[in-house]
């Protein structure tokens, strides 16, 4: 993770539907961002991936990042939403 301060995110996924067009997929994991101290988070998502052919798909996803030791005014619960296109060459 790229921001302000670096960090961190080990995840595991599960892809359900492995041979459909649609594979809808669960993730868990934890954050870890480096700033004056170390502060570690859970990561809990889900998402959903149209693959249009062998090379080309689509993702839309969302999950949400709870960091219980957070200082104020620091949101420790935030909802993040993600797009994105995959292309593969092979």
């Amino acid at each position: 993770l790229i921001a302000e301060n670096l960090g961190m995110r080990p995840t595991v996924a599960w892809l359900f539907r492995e041979t459909a067009s649609l594979k809808p997929s669960v993730a868990l994991g934890a954050s870890v961002f480096f700033a004056d101290s170390t502060d570690a988070g859970v990561h809990a998502g889900f998402g959903l991936t149209w693959e249009m052919n062998r090379n080309l798909g689509v993702l839309v996803g969302g999950s949400v990042e709870h960091f219980p030791g957070a200082p104020e005014p620091l949101n420790r619960t935030v909802l993040l939403l993600s797009a994105g296109v995959q292309a593969r060459a092979f």
